[in-house]
This record gives C-alpha cells, structure tokens and sequence, in this order.
C-alpha cells in the first residue's frame, strides 16, 4: 500500500517524523514546490504513522484518514491477508 501525499503535505510532515530513516530520506529527497508524492506504508514506523494520522486530521483530509484506518486494520488482522491458493482467486 502507497500513501498518496500532496508535496505540501509531506513538506508538513517531514519536521514531525524520525529523522535518518528511509521515510525522512524520501520526503527530503524531492523538491518541495507542488505535485504529489507517493510513499510506501511499509517505510512507516508506528510513530512515524502516528504522526501522519495526527497530520491527516488536522488537515482533514479524509482520503488518507481512511487509508490509514485501513492500513491499521490490515496490520492488525493478519491472518486475514493469508491467501492459501492464487488459483482460487
């Protein structure tokens, strides 16, 4: 799963998360003017993803609220995600 963030956005972002990680690595690694980013969930520590959430509500930005409450129900349900057969599907 990516996060989809505006430029702005990660720009909000960057201060508040850990620094010297893949995450901050990424934010920093491009100009921060205008467009859109897309990060991967898996660079996320929990409190790196608190900080996003945290970010998301005070932006009220819906979309990625959802997007993270999916991604906490998917990190907590586990065996949900065990697919036993391809061929199944």
């Amino acid at each position: 799963m990516d996060f989809e963030l505006a430029i702005p956005l990660a720009a909000k972002l960057l201060p508040r998360i850990s620094k010297d990680t893949l995450l901050s690595e990424r934010l920093s690694s491009h100009g921060l003017n205008s467009g859109r980013i897309a990060i991967p969930a898996h660079l996320f520590n929990s409190h790196d993803l608190l900080a996003l959430d945290r970010l998301a509500k005070e932006e009220d930005n819906l979309s990625l609220i959802f997007q993270i409450i999916a991604l906490k129900n998917i990190l907590q349900d586990k065996d949900a995600l065990v697919i036993d057969d391809l061929e199944l599907l």
